[in-house]
């Protein structure tokens, strides 16, 4: 009887750590967001670009003058063409938030794109 009862409690033991253990993968194509610490920093916007299908640059890199400054606390400000605006970041959700409009955005390779209206996509380089 002894032996029956360690065996079902070593089956239970393996049978919980085995869910816990796959509970802390990702699901496939899902990738893991970027923390608040990692997107932190300034950036500088590098282009910007018509958001219909052509995508072409909307200003050449002369002209472009921006910069963006993320803190840890999920805040942070936008400055573009002299406008300075405050905004929210959600990692989670990958959305950038003003008082006005929210976004989604994408980060990769140290570079944030994101559009607060329909007409531009903004590119930030991580410095």
């Amino acid at each position: 009887m002894k032996k029956i009862i360690r065996m079902f409690l070593k089956m239970t033991l393996v049978s919980v750590l085995a869910v816990c253990l796959m509970a802390c993968g990702k699901k496939d194509g899902q990738e893991t967001p970027a923390s608040s610490a990692s997107l932190s920093g300034d950036y500088v916007l590098t282009a910007v670009r018509y958001a219909d299908e052509s995508g072409e640059e909307a200003f050449d890199k002369e002209g472009i003058s921006g910069k963006m400054t993320l803190n840890e606390d999920g805040t942070g400000e936008v400055t573009v063409f002299g406008t300075r605006v405050e905004i929210t970041y959600d990692t989670e959700a990958k959305t950038i938030r003003t008082d006005q409009a929210e976004a989604q955005y994408t980060f990769e390779n140290n570079v944030m794109e994101f559009s607060l209206d329909e007409n531009f996509i903004y590119s930030f380089t991580k410095q």
